[in-house]
């Protein structure tokens, strides 16, 4: 078996040290490229992947203009920090009205009998 932790055969092709192929060019490796038309503009254009027509494909131009700076990099998901507090607030009350039922119980004492 390989030995992954030492890079094994294919240590190269992960971009360390050893150089080799790397995400986002460089050497002399290049994808094949497939014919396509835009779903946005109807351009013809190649993507790097074969289209199979489920999911709309994207020109270069369309592409950074739909996932370009203009759009925020982060999705903003809803805000969940109001319900947290009102959460929190109430099982606090829960937990006081908890400790204020639990009275300590007063040990009983060994009878030493002589």
């Amino acid at each position: 078996m390989r030995d992954f932790n030492r890079g094994g055969s294919r240590g190269s092709d992960r971009g360390g040290p050893g150089g080799g192929r790397r995400f986002g060019g460089g050497g002399d490796f290049r994808r094949e490229m497939h014919p396509a038309v835009c779903s946005n503009c109807g351009k013809n254009c190649e993507v790097p992947f074969r289209p199979t027509g489920e999911k709309p494909v994207f020109c270069n131009e369309c592409f950074r203009k739909d996932s370009g700076d203009s759009r925020p990099r982060e999705k903003q998901g809803p805000n969940y920090q109001s319900q947290f507090d009102a959460l929190n607030q109430k099982l606090d009350t829960i937990l006081n009205l908890i400790s204020a039922q639990e009275k300590p119980k007063a040990k009983k004492k060994a009878v030493v009998v002589k």
